[in-house]
């Protein structure tokens, strides 16, 4: 009887190497199959989706520039796209699902434009909060134009609501969070005099023109994401048109909020190769699309990020924010 299940166990074990070993078979011809579609890309589609990454950047950047203008903070052009940059590169390196980089960005430009740091952070939160209606009407828009199926479409439409609803917590209670979190810098002897000057949240919202000039760039930033994986799927060869990748990147954006490793390395190629597998396109040219939008978005994107930390001043600009 011991024998016997000892044989049962010896063959079950064989049947589980062969199907290991032939899962890493599928798993390497699956990547040899995406790279092989990666070297016979069309190259003009991919400088076009690198040529967008760089203007989405500048976009970001300009947002920032304009609502700091408005709230009477006298930054140049120069220090918060250099910021911008620290950003990405910081996001890229650590897993903080990028609250480490904004709190970098934060922190250069209050130390540069000798602003109060809440002020700034305040700033960023705002964007943040508009990028989100962003993603909202960009769901709308998937919705209107039949991108998904019913039943994605009502995860979809939960989704939008989920948003909303996060969207009016941050409204009413952002200004009592950050104050709590200030001050306990303060005590660690991180900052100095920053929660004593906290502007009211809610008078961002309150200033409408303000409130459109942040929505309006908040759509055009998601847009521009859209565009960007439009380009690199021609590149590829696959059919789906522009609408269609507004709803890719409705949720390749949820996927890269989700993601907590550096750069969302890992999670966002898995995410967004399984988004495309799930919208028809083939495996191997849905990973050759992840592969070719990870070297655009994360690749060019670190280079941009040593850019901005050179343009920074390196080390000095390391020892101004412990100053901070």
């Amino acid at each position: 009887m011991l024998a016997k299940n000892g044989e049962e166990d010896w063959a079950a074990c064989r049947t589980a190497a062969v199907s290991g070993a032939g899962a890493v078979r599928l798993a390497v011809e699956w990547l040899s199959k995406a790279i092989e579609a990666v070297a016979a890309s069309n190259r003009a589609y991919i400088a076009g989706a690198v040529v967008v990454y760089l203007v989405s950047t500048f976009v970001y950047a300009l947002r920032t520039f304009l609502i700091l203008r408005r709230r009477g903070v006298n930054a140049s052009f120069r220090v918060v796209y250099v910021a911008y940059l620290f950003n990405i590169f910081m996001n890229n390196i650590t897993p903080s699902a990028k609250a480490g980089g904004e709190l970098v960005r934060a922190a250069y430009i209050s130390k540069q434009c000798r602003v109060n740091i809440a002020s700034v952070i305040n700033v960023i939160a705002f964007e943040r909060a508009t990028e989100a209606l962003g993603i909202v009407i960009l769901i709308l828009v998937s919705l209107m134009y039949g991108i998904f199926d019913a039943a994605r479409s009502e995860y979809l439409l939960l989704a939008a609501v989920a948003v909303l609803a996060g969207i009016l917590v941050v409204y009413h209670s952002w200004d009592k969070v950050l104050h709590a979190v200030l001050t306990r810098l303060e005590r660690r002897g991180y900052l100095r005099g920053a929660a004593a000057d906290v502007i009211r949240f809610r008078e961002f919202f309150d200033d409408y023109p303000l409130l459109a000039l942040s929505v309006g760039f908040g759509v055009l930033v998601w847009f521009l994401d859209a565009l960007r994986l439009y380009l690199i799927g021609r590149a590829v060869g696959v059919g789906i048109g522009l609408v269609g990748f507004i709803g890719v990147s409705v949720l390749y954006a949820g996927i890269g909020l989700l993601a907590v490793t550096p750069g969302g390395l890992g999670i966002v190629e898995g995410g967004l190769t399984a988004v495309l597998v799930a919208l028809g396109v083939a495996p191997d040219d849905a990973l050759a699309i992840t592969l070719i939008e990870r070297l655009v978005s994360y690749g060019f994107g670190t280079f941009l990020g040593v850019l901005g930390l050179l343009a920074a001043g390196g080390k000095r600009a390391w020892k101004a924010l412990k100053s901070q």
